[in-house]
C-alpha cells in the first residue's frame, strides 16, 4: 500500500534541509568572496575567466556522454554501478581528445573565443572538463545513495577552496586570468578527490567488461541522443549570452558575470536542493504520484524564493558597488534587471527532471530550441544598449519560463492519467 503523499514529502524534507544547509553555507561563501575578488582583480580580469569557462562548458556537454543521469533509473545496484564507470571512462577519454584537439588547433580556437593573450592555457579546459564530468558522476551517484550530507559537505569545500586559491593567487602570482583560472582548477581538483575517497572506488577498482559497456549504452541510448541535444542547446544558449556580451567589451561581462553570480545565491539556497532530493523521488515513485509532487514544488518554490529575490530587485542597484567598490557600478543594475529570470529557474530547475523521469526528453528539447533562441535573438538586438539588452534578456526567459513550468504540469498529469491517478 502506497504512503499518503504528505507522509512521504516528511521524509523528503529531511533531504531538502541537509542539502539546504551545504548550499547556504557554500552560497554564503560565494557571497563574502564577492567582495573579496572584486579588490583583488579587475571587471576585465572577471570578463575573460567568464569567456574561459564558456568555451569549457561547450566542450563539457557530453564529457559523460550524459550517461551520468542514468545512474540513478536502474533498480539494481550492481547495473548502477557499471553506468557509473562507464560515465567515468567515457570522461577520461572526452578529457584526454579535447586535450589533444586544443592543443593541435590552439590558434584558431583562442581566436575565436578571444583568447589570443593566454592560448597556453587552453589545454587546460580539458582539466575543467575531466573535473566537472567527475563531479557530476559522484553527485548523481550520491543522490541515488540519499547520501545527501556527503554532497552538502562538497559544495561547501568546491566554493571555499576556489575562493581561497583564486584570492592567494591573486594576491602572489598574478591578478590577472592566469590566478582566476589556476584557482578554479585547484578548487575543483580538491572537491573531486573528496566526493571520491567517501566512495572508496576509485578508477582502478571500477571493473567494467566492454561486452556490459555496450548493452548498457545501447540501453539508456536515450541520454546522449535524446537528452544530450537539449543539453547542448542549453549549453549554446547560456555561453553565447556571454561571447555576445564580451564582444561589446569583456569589462561588460566581468560586471555581468559579478551580477549574476551575486543574484544566483537565493537561486543555490534552494533550487540545486530540491532538484537533487526530487529526482531521486521522481525516479522510484508510481504513477499517480508525480502531478501532485510537481505542484508542490511550484509551489513551495515561488513562495519560498518570493521575498529573496523582492529585496534582491530593491536593494541591487546601492548595495552592489558598495560591496564590489570603485569600478564596479554597472553590476548593481544588472542584478536588479536578473530578478524576474532567476525567481523563475528556482521553480524550473528541479521541474527540468521531470522530462528525464517520464522519458519525454523530446519535448523538453523542442522547448529547449526556442529557449536557446529567443534570448539570444534579443540580446544580440539591443547589445548596442548593454542595460537594455540584460532587461530584454531576462523578462524573455522568464516569459519562456513560465511556458516551461505549464509543459511540466502537463506531462506529469498526462503522466499519471495512465494510471488513472491524477489527484491527491
Amino acid at each position: 500500500m502506497k504512503v499518503p503523499l504528505k507522509f512521504r514529502l516528511n521524509d523528503t524534507s529531511k533531504s531538502i534541509a541537509t542539502l539546504v544547509t551545504g548550499t547556504s553555507i557554500a552560497q554564503m561563501v560565494n557571497v563574502i568572496g564577492i567582495p573579496i575578488l572584486s579588490r583583488v582583480y579587475d571587471p576585465v580580469a572577471v570578463g575573460l575567466l567568464a569567456v574561459y569557462v564558456s568555451a569549457a562548458s561547450i566542450f563539457s556537454v557530453f564529457a559523460a556522454g550524459r550517461y551520468e543521469l542514468a545512474i540513478i533509473l536502474p533498480t539494481d545496484a550492481s547495473e548502477a554501478v557499471k553506468i557509473k564507470a562507464l560515465a567515468q571512462w567515457i570522461v577520461i577519454v572526452t578529457s584526454v581528445a579535447s586535450c589533444i584537439f586544443l592543443f593541435l588547433f590552439m590558434h584558431p580556437v583562442s581566436s575565436l573565443f578571444n583568447l589570443e593573450g593566454y592560448r597556453q592555457w587552453l589545454p587546460g579546459i580539458s582539466a575543467l572538463i575531466f573535473l566537472s564530468g567527475f563531479m557530476n558522476i559522484m553527485n548523481y551517484w550520491y543522490t541515488r545513495q540519499k547520501k545527501f550530507k556527503i554532497q552538502s559537505i562538497n559544495k561547501v569545500i568546491l566554493s571555499t577552496s576556489v575562493l581561497v586559491f583564486q584570492v592567494l593567487f591573486g594576491i602572489f602570482i598574478s591578478n590577472d586570468l592566469t590566478s582566476l583560472l589556476l584557482g578554479l582548477i585547484s578548487g575543483q581538483a580538491l572537491a573531486v578527490i573528496f566526493l571520491i575517497s567517501q566512495q572508496g572506488l576509485g578508477i582502478s577498482q571500477q571493473i567494467l567488461h566492454f561486452g556490459d559497456a555496450r548493452k548498457l549504452m545501447r540501453k539508456y541510448i536515450k541520454m546522449p541522443l535524446v537528452n544530450g541535444p537539449n543539453a547542448l542547446v542549453d549549453s549554446v544558449r547560456m555561453n553565447g549570452l556571454n561571447f555576445i556580451i564580451a564582444s561589446v567589451s569583456a569589462s561588460s561581462l566581468g560586471q555581468f558575470s559579478m551580477a549574476l553570480r551575486g543574484v544566483q545565491a537565493p537561486v543555490g539556497l534552494f533550487s540545486q536542493a530540491i532538484s537533487q532530493v526530487f529526482l531521486q523521488k521522481m525516479a522510484h515513485e508510481g504513477r499517480g504520484y508525480l502531478y501532485p509532487m510537481v505542484l508542490t514544488i511550484v509551489r513551495k518554490g515561488l513562495l519560498l524564493a518570493f521575498f529573496p529575490f523582492l529585496l534582491v530587485f530593491l536593494i541591487s542597484p546601492q548595495l552592489f558597488p558598495m560591496l564590489l567598490g570603485s569600478g564596479w557600478e554597472l553590476s548593481g543594475y544588472f542584478a536588479q534587471a536578473l530578478v524576474p529570470w532567476l525567481y523563475l529557474n528556482v521553480v524550473t530547475s528541479p521541474l527540468a527532471n521531470i522530462f528525464i523521469v517520464t522519458q519525454t526528453q523530446g519535448r523538453l528539447l523542442t522547448f529547449a530550441v526556442f529557449y536557446m533562441l529567443v534570448p539570444l535573438i534579443v540580446i544580440y538586438s539591443l547589445k548596442s544598449d548593454i542595460l537594455l539588452a540584460v532587461w530584454g534578456l531576462s523578462l524573455s526567459m522568464a516569459g519562456m519560463l513560465l511556458i516551461q513550468i505549464f509543459l511540466a504540469i502537463f506531462t506529469a498529469r498526462s503522466y499519471d492519467a495512465k494510471r488513472g491517478k491524477v489527484g491527491l
